[in-house]
């Protein structure tokens, strides 16, 4: 404030100055723009993110994986339900040298309505900058439940694959008349009475 003021008949001009230090403020503004930041790219490439701190509780989250929680009715349910069944490896952080999860897990589990979904984790490492007096690391959080059960099927195709090829070889086998499958000019299989009337090195005695 600016006043006038009469001092021994002279006019003199009083002027108040306050200060005040800023450098918390500007820190947090800095450490509020790179979440912002991340939110925002993160967003736009359809990612989602989670930021945890060193005991694994939940920072802050994008719009991603928010809308993946959803069926846990809140993020912080939704990230408690993947982080008890997380077992990450540790790695040494490039820039402070501390430990820092590393590598990428996928978890099966069920929200309290509707089916148990196979969430893919998988960490990016320490977060220097995004949060004041934290050390925070960042997860990329995704729903990978379509490619793991198309897995599921195609592991199960497998099984039943091998199991009617196992079938087959044992039909094969009781047969009672020497048998050669022969494929591209080898023995592919000889059944049991084929090793019998061949002898010992019947795959070769077959070939000829």
């Amino acid at each position: 404030g600016r006043g006038l003021a009469e001092r021994e008949g002279e006019r003199a001009v009083h002027m108040a100055v306050a200060q005040a230090d800023i450098t918390a403020r500007r820190t947090q503004a800095a450490h509020e723009a790179r979440s912002a930041l991340l939110a925002h790219v993160s967003s736009a490439a359809g990612i989602g993110f989670v930021a945890v701190d060193r005991a694994g509780a939940l920072h802050e989250a994008g719009r991603t994986a928010r809308e993946l929680a959803e069926p846990w009715d809140s993020v912080e349910a939704f990230w408690a339900a993947i982080g008890g069944a997380l077992r990450p490896a540790q790695s040494a952080c490039g820039l402070c040298g501390r430990p820092e999860p590393v590598g990428s897990e996928t978890v099966e589990i069920t929200p309290p309505r509707g089916a148990s979904r196979f969430i893919q984790v998988t960490w990016t490492g320490h977060a220097h900058g995004l949060a004041e007096g934290k050390e925070l690391s960042v997860a990329i959080v995704d729903d990978v439940t379509l490619r793991s059960s198309a897995r599921e099927v195609e592991r199960a195709a497998h099984r039943r694959l091998v199991a009617s090829e196992a079938e087959l070889r044992a039909a094969l086998d009781a047969m009672p008349h020497a048998l050669v499958v022969v494929s591209g000019g080898h023995v592919a299989f000889i059944n049991r009475s084929a090793r019998e009337t061949f002898g010992p090195d019947a795959a070769r005695h077959a070939a000829v």
